[in-house]
């Protein structure tokens, strides 16, 4: 199986694929990590100021919370917010 079979089954790059495979020649086992980012952990608190100003205006969105919570004196991004009403409405279905 070739380097871009691997990694169109395993959505990587074929790059990847032989970094990996050279690793594993040289090293033996090959420890994987996951790739990207970390997601900032959303404290209970802030899911539950989100969701609150939400119920206060059901047709409002992540950009409308964050003007409404930045008023009151609290940043969250509308990004974190988007992610936490996400969340909120998969929970609910």
């Amino acid at each position: 199986m070739s380097s871009s079979e691997i990694a169109r089954i395993m959505s990587i790059t074929p790059r990847y694929v032989n970094m990996i495979y050279r690793k594993y020649r040289l090293e033996g086992k090959v420890e994987l990590k996951n790739a990207g980012r970390k997601k900032d952990q959303i404290s209970e608190e802030m899911k539950m100021l989100v969701y609150s100003m939400r119920k206060e205006h059901p047709g409002s969105g992540a950009l409308t919370i964050e003007k409404n919570l930045r008023e009151r004196g609290i940043k969250i991004s509308h990004n974190k917010i988007h992610r936490i009403l996400k969340e909120v409405m998969i929970r609910k279905i």
